[in-house]
């Protein structure tokens, strides 16, 4: 049996830990037909927008508002100066753009947080419970080195149109009910909180195939849960620390493919793996080539403006 205290708000969160994570968003494949069909994308920008950048606040495509990340600063540009009130302004800012599509927080049915100082993992609880009552959307919340603008935090979201379409998927057993659920369903799309690699003890083993491999049952367990299984996964977006050293990543990535391979059937999933690093200097090596820092994963739809 697998521990079901929910990860986000317990010690497992803590920065000391190296833990392999898993992200996945997934699809009912059985109910994918209607998505072929063209709709329209509207784009969504709330009053006063500073806009630093080539993208829109939100785009909403049929039943699903995609949220940008949202940075810390209020609308003079200022930031707070404690963590907690850094992440309740970043949770201000994508609640100014749901609410300029005319929906509310309680639509939010997936969030991913980015914070530059990992301390933040202990504030986020309570400052989560002030725009979540019950829990909230699932969650995915990453240790990163920098971010674009200097902001320490980072939000971005998606939302449902349709509140009767949201369902929260919550394993057995959990014994947080304030903690964000293991998934969400959205129509037909499920989109699932992070998996970590823990034992049952709530540890973390020194094998990182087997971080892998744990990370991947507690996957299988919350697909169960929602009525599906690996199957219906069409993409996954697996995080490693810094744990493992350059010489390691190859041997160690050779690993996890194997053991990913045990889970998911051709076709497999899309996928981005992403290992968090230091920032290091770029500069060509002796044969002039760059290090490769860019790598860039999306979703697209298809629309009658896109």
């Amino acid at each position: 049996m697998l521990k079901t205290v929910h990860p986000h708000w317990e010690a497992e969160m803590r920065a000391h830990r190296r833990i392999a994570v898993l992200g996945a968003h997934l699809g009912l494949t059985l109910c994918m037909g209607p998505l072929l069909h063209a709709a329209e994308a509207k784009p969504v920008v709330p009053p006063g927008a500073q806009i630093v950048g080539p993208y829109t606040p939100a785009l909403q495509v049929g039943n699903l508002l995609y949220v940008s990340g949202q940075g810390a600063r209020d609308a003079k540009g200022e930031l707070a100066p404690t963590l907690a009130g850094q992440i309740r302004q970043s949770l201000n800012n994508v609640k100014s753009v749901v609410e300029a599509a005319g929906l509310t927080m309680e639509h939010l049915v997936y969030s991913q947080v980015s914070v530059t100082d990992t301390s933040a993992y202990s504030e986020l609880p309570s400052v989560w419970s002030e725009f979540f009552k019950a829990g909230g959307p699932a969650l995915q919340a990453l240790g990163v080195t920098a971010m674009p603008v200097g902001t320490p935090v980072e939000i971005n979201a998606v939302a449902v149109t349709d509140i009767l379409m949201k369902r929260a998927v919550q394993l057995a057993g959990t014994t947080n009910t304030g903690s964000p659920p293991d998934a969400v369903v959205a129509g037909d799309r499920l989109f699932l909180s992070s998996c970590f690699g823990l034992d049952p003890e709530g540890k973390v083993p020194a094998d990182s195939a087997q971080q892998t491999q744990l990370a991947l049952d507690r996957m299988e367990v919350i697909l169960k849960a929602a009525g599906i299984g690996p199957g219906h996964v069409v993409f996954v977006n697996p995080y490693i620390t810094d744990a493992l050293n350059a010489g390691q990543m190859n041997q160690e990535y050779a690993r996890m493919n194997r053991i990913y391979a045990g889970y998911f059937k051709a076709p497999f999933p899309a996928r981005t793996t992403v290992q968090q690093r230091p920032s290091v200097e770029r500069k060509q090596n002796e044969r002039e080539q760059w290090p490769d820092l860019e790598q860039i994963s999306l979703i697209a739809v298809k629309s009658q403006n896109k």
